[in-house]
Formats: C-alpha cells, structure tokens, sequence
C-alpha cells in the first residue's frame, strides 16, 4: 500500500468540531484548497485527530522540563512547570464563569505574560480565542464583539476604559474581566484566579477545533475574522517555526511584534510551543530597551518590523555597548525590507542571519527568503515556505511566465476562511487559491519580487491602515467636504499616512486648521492611524462613477516623492 503523499479537505462534509458553529462558516463551495503535503513536512503526520492545543502546547512541555523557562517579562521569569499552573487556575476561572467549547473570549492588552496564559486556557478548555488590539477605540472593540459573539473579554489596565465606553453595545458580552485594576461592573482577574485549582483537564477537543479569529481590514475597510484550527497552528509551527526559522527548545525569542498582529501572534503564540522555547516580552518597544533585552534574555532569534530594524541601526556602537553575541537570527516581517538595510545589518553583525518573511493576518507566512540568502537575491520575498505553493496569474487566471507581472496567489495548508463574511470570502479565492491584492513576479531560480499591493492598503511601520476608514472619520468633520487617503513613501517607516482634502465653503487652509483635523483623528480613530500629512486641493481625482480613485490617488502621491528625491 503506497503510504499517503498527500491530504485534501474532502468532499464538502464539515468536520464534527465546526457542526455547531456551521452558521459562522461560508459555503464549502468558496473555501480555498487546503492541501498537506506530507513529502515536504513529513512531521505533519504525527498530528492526532484527538487533539487538544492547550494540553499540547503546556502540559507537554511542563512534563518535558518544568524548570526551563517559558516567559520573561521585565525581571519576571516564569517555568514551564509554573506556567501550566497559572494558565490551568485561569482555565477553570473561564469554566466558573461559564465559558466552554467554541465560546468566543476576546484578549485585549498589551504584549505581557497575561496575554499568553489567558489564550492557553482558553485553547484548554476549547474556547476560541479572538484577538483585539489593544490600541483598538471603543467603535473597533464594538464591532468585533459583537461579530465574533463574543462571551467574554479580558483586558488590562491599559485597555478599560476604551471597553467600557462600548459595553452597553455588546450584543453578547456576559463577562468583561480587567488584569491590574478595578472597574465597577468588572470582575478582577487576580480574585477569579488566585483560589482556583492548579488541576485541570483538558476539553475533549479534535484537530479540527478553531482556535482563533484574528480580524483584518480588506480594501473596503470591513474588518474580518479569520479563522484558524488547531492542526493549522501547529502545522506553521512546523514549517514556519522549525523548517524556516529552525527553532529548538534552547532559543530565546524576542520582539516587538504585538500578539494581536499577526506577525506577533504566528512567531510568539504559535511557534514556541512546538521546541518549547522561551518567550522574551518586551512591554514597551524602544532600540536601545530592545538591545538592552537581546542581552539581559539572551535573545536568540528577535521579530522586528523594517522600521524597528532601522532604528536599531541607529544606536551608535550596539554591539559594543551590548552583549549581543546570543543572536543568532533577525526576521522582518510586516513590510517589505529595502535592501540596503538587509545589507548593513549583514556588515555589522555578521555573525546573525537575517530573513525577511510574507504574511497575512489571513494567512500566516506563504513566501520567505532564507538563511545564507545570495547577494543576487536581496530585495525578493524569497521561496513559498515548505507546506505552501506560490504563483503569479493574470486577470483571466492563467499562470504568469517567468518575470511577467501578475496577481500573487497561494495554497497549502492553511488559507483564507473568513467568519461569516461569504461575500468577502468568495472574493478572496480563484481557482482554489488565496488571494492577497499583491503583485509580483517570480524568477527563473523561482524567488518571487514584490512589485505592489493594494492601492488602499498603507503599510505604516509594520501597520496595515485602510485609507478609507481614515478617510470616513475625517469627513466627519465640519471642514471636510471631500478627501482621499493614501500612503505616503516614508525613508524611515515605509509609508505615512496621507490625507488629500478639500474644504467646504467658509474654511481656509492654515496650519491651525490641520492641527484641529489631526486632533479630531486623534479623538476617533487609533493613534497610528493619524494622518501625519494633510495637503489641501481644489479637486481629486475620480473613477467614472464620480468617487475618489485612490489608485490614480496613489500615483500623484508616488510620483511627488520621486520629484523630491
């Protein structure tokens, strides 16, 4: 008997772990192709169908080496044999309150050791855990809340106030629990936790249970959940985590990258728990605290975005002033890493690698460049990491040749599968593969070039921002008869955001006036969000149905910044 090579989703039955959240789920019939290829990342077949991610990614590993050392946060270091009691007594905290299989609890705080706990009890008990940034305003926490259905949201100190200002919206909020303070009508995360029981059995789960809805913003600024299983999580682990990144259980990995993003959420509440690696937790991300950490943790592999990277190339004599010689591996994600940043890093420490990587929110890593990568190569995206495949098509859908230009697609193990949201999900796959909105080419060594993306997508220091959300807050504004939002080239950060408006009758253009607007976006939407320019203009350019062309937009926008050069 040939042993299987292959595995494809089949036929159009549901796995018994989705029946009771079928309503959630779009029609098989739009569903890209979820393909495991067993030739590439033989691991895979030791995945069981009785599977639970929370016994797996903590019980395991407490048994493996309950002294080593899961998280360090600040002068804080937690074992893994202490980790599993914490994340068990918040495990039986959320079945006190009557969480179970498939409710949906909502994480909002910053990057510390509560994220991590709170998201592995949930995987224990079988909740699906649903991310929200903690710079998130109350009409984003609102949204998602009630989108999700959410049951639950546990937040921080940080993250409160901006909740309490939607609570009385939640739809199906039974519980809001705070991490380091006290709010009337909010239930204290120390009380529910500190008297419960270090034992705890895991749900009875499969390898099909969803474990997490991360949210994202499409072209046309509706966010959407993506969905992701536990066989999925651990699948990228293997050939994210061990085949590309190559950790073991001796790294230390460190950064800055929120875990509610998902560069942060893949390469810190994914990755580690396949090697049992130990997690450096950064509280609030500076150059000089960042190196300071590399040494004090001996950081081994450290998670920056371009822009971060830069910044520390900045710290005059770091590796000097540092012990950094623990480093063994940067990778930038988030944005794309102009070369001649790739090139510095490799000068001035040449002993630490550095890979840039392809990733969604929808879809994890799919494409990403590779240790001891040649000179030639600088600049790509790199290979399709092992699990995935990669192409370049036209408008009709056909295979682009070698060096022709076309849409980036890709499929594998995992892909785009969105919430409820049919019509988005329908747009987002052809053929059976994922679409992105990007643009590339591949070579004939087959390492793929990004040439651009979405027109209404600003890539702002590893921050996705949909110009037209920044666009709808601004028009709220009395001044404001008109405007588009585009992003702006920025040597430092990638792209700002940029705001072209036109003012109604009785407002005149002065710098007063765009401190009121920058002020009034402040107030409204999250701070990174925040045009840093706003040029005002009798006229913009329109499509034929009379709206902003943002694209044409964008092309003003980039050939300004090719002038100013």
């Amino acid at each position: 008997m040939e042993m299987l090579k292959k595995w494809k989703w089949p036929g159009k039955k549901l796995p018994e772990a989705w029946i009771p959240l079928k309503k959630f789920i779009p029609p098989r019939e739009c569903w890209p192709d979820f393909i495991w290829d067993f030739t590439k990342v033989p691991e895979l077949k030791l995945i069981p169908y009785r599977f639970n991610l929370g016994e797996f990614a903590v019980d395991r590993n407490a048994k493996r080496f309950p002294d080593k050392t899961a998280l360090l946060y600040e002068n804080e270091r937690i074992t893994w044999g202490e980790l599993e009691k914490l994340v068990n007594r918040a495990g039986n905290a959320l079945l006190s309150l009557g969480i179970t299989l498939n409710d949906r609890v909502a994480i909002c705080m910053p990057n510390q050791p509560t994220w991590i706990i709170t998201a592995l009890a949930c995987w224990k008990i079988g909740a699906i855990v649903t991310l929200m940034n903690h710079l998130f305003k109350a009409s984003s926490i609102e949204y998602i809340a009630n989108d999700a259905e959410v049951k639950a949201i546990v937040a921080s100190y940080e993250t409160i106030d901006e909740i309490l200002k939607a609570k009385e919206k939640f739809e199906t909020v039974k519980h809001i629990v705070v991490f380091g303070a006290e709010r009337k009508g909010c239930l204290r995360y120390e009380d529910i936790t500190k008297n419960e029981s270090t034992h705890l059995e895991p749900a009875e789960t499969t390898r099909f249970q969803i474990c997490r809805i991360i949210y994202t913003s499409g072209t046309t600024g509706i966010p959407k959940g993506a969905i992701r299983t536990a066989d999925q999580i651990i699948a990228s682990s293997y050939c994210h985590g061990l085949k590309t990144l190559g950790l073991t259980c001796d790294d230390v990995v460190g950064g800055h990258p929120y875990f509610s993003f998902a560069f942060g959420s893949v390469n810190f509440t994914f990755n580690p728990w396949l090697p049992g690696c130990a997690i450096s937790i950064i509280k609030e991300f500076t150059p000089e605290k960042q190196w300071e950490l590399v040494e004090k943790h001996k950081i081994t592999q450290l998670y920056v975005v371009p822009a971060a990277l830069k910044l520390m190339l900045k710290v005059e004599e770091a590796g000097k002033k540092y012990d950094v010689s623990s480093l063994r591996l940067i990778q930038t994600a988030a944005d794309m890493l102009p070369p001649e940043i790739f090139r510095r890093w490799r000068k001035r420490f040449p002993f630490c690698e550095i890979i840039d990587s392809l990733g969604s929110s929808e879809l994890d890593y799919w494409l990403s460049t590779r240790i001891n990568w040649p000179e030639d190569k600088i600049g790509s995206i790199g290979f399709s990491i092992p699990g995935m495949e990669s192409m370049c098509i036209h408008e009709d859908g056909t295979p682009c040749k070698i060096g022709e230009v076309g849409e980036l697609v890709t499929r594998g193990i995992w892909g785009n599968l969105y919430w409820k949201k049919t019509e988005k999900q329908v747009e987002s796959v052809i053929n059976g593969w994922n679409r992105m909105g990007l643009y590339a080419f591949m070579d004939k060594d087959g390492a793929f070039w990004l040439k651009g993306r979405t027109a209404t997508i600003i890539k702002y220091s590893g921050y996705s921002i949909v110009g037209s959300e920044v666009a709808a807050c601004l028009l709220g504004h009395p001044a404001i008869r008109d405007c588009g939002v585009v992003g702006s080239p920025d040597p430092l950060r990638g792209q700002i955001v940029k705001a072209y408006v036109i003012l109604n009758k009785g407002y005149k253009p002065s710098e007063k006036l765009v401190e009121e607007l920058r002020q009034y976006c402040k107030e409204r939407i999250e701070f990174y969000k925040v045009p840093k320019a706003i040029e005002f203009v009798e006229e913009l350019p329109r499509t034929v149905t009379g709206k902003v062309d943002i694209a044409a937009l964008a092309k003003i926008e980039s050939e300004k910044a090719q002038v100013k050069k």
